[in-house]
């Protein structure tokens, strides 16, 4: 089951991914990067936005904020302010506005429902309204009373030691520690970590589709968690601090 979740590509065209999933995709990241790199320009203009990139990467060589992709838009904005507001929206759109706003995102979601059902009044409707509040967004951004990454929810990672998954779904051998995170976790891996509890791996998902958890607590709290299983989750979480450090290059 956990092998077929991470190599499931469907789309809901009703919904959109979170931002925290939004910034585990390499899908979003390559489609920021193309339409910074790749879209209809001159060579001379190419060229140039090429030398502004690896300027950015340059200077910050190692990664560790939970968001590289905010940080490069951020840097980006602080190195060539004349660019700031292409970068800021390019970034919004391509992420549907789900790092920074629940409302943006849900705009999102509700355009790409009605085209994909094929609701056309309704998209026409909202589309014009739809980029009115991305170019107010770009404003916001630029002028400080809005973060790339204000509706981005805290990171609850949890393992447990005792269940191992492959390096890759592909792979036969079962060696690397599984580490989730409960803010972004499908039910499939949460269930497969909580050794195929999927009874609290549901509790926990329900919970969390009101709203993302604050902290373990809250993740407790909201999901009535027995004594037992509040415990279990606990020590998961105590035992991230087992693995080694991480740091994107």
């Amino acid at each position: 089951g956990w092998r077929l979740a991470q190599t499931d590509y469907s789309l809901d065209p009703c919904s959109v991914r979170s931002g925290e999933a939004q910034m585990a995709s390499e899908g979003v990241a390559a489609t920021i990067f193309y339409r910074l790199l790749a879209e209809s320009m001159t060579r001379e203009a190419l060229l140039a936005r090429y030398e502004k990139l690896f300027t950015i990467l340059a200077r910050r060589a190692d990664w560790q904020g939970r968001a590289p992709l905010i940080d490069l838009v951020r840097d980006w904005a602080r190195l060539y302010p004349e660019d700031e507001k292409q970068v800021t929206r390019i970034f919004l759109e391509a992420t549907g506005g789900a790092t920074a706003s629940a409302d943006l995102r849900d705009a999102t979601a509700r355009l790409s429902c009605s085209g994909a059902h094929g609701k056309l009044a309704d998209f026409l409707r909202d589309l014009p309204l739809y980029r009115q509040a991305f170019a107010a967004a770009t404003d916001q951004v630029a002028a400080g009373k809005l973060a790339l990454d204000a509706d981005l929810a805290p990171e609850l990672w949890i393992t447990n030691p005792d269940v191992h998954i492959p390096a890759a779904p592909w792979d036969e051998k079962m060696a690397e520690p599984l580490v989730i995170d409960l803010n972004t976790a499908d039910a499939t891996s949460l269930a497969y970590l909580l050794a195929g509890n999927r009874d609290l791996a549901s509790r926990l998902i329900q919970a969390r589709d009101s709203a993302r958890f604050s902290s373990i607590d809250d993740a407790v709290t909201r999901a009535k968690l027995t004594p037992g299983e509040a415990s279990e989750i606990a020590r998961f979480h105590r035992q991230i601090g087992d693995l080694p450090a991480f740091t994107r290059r």
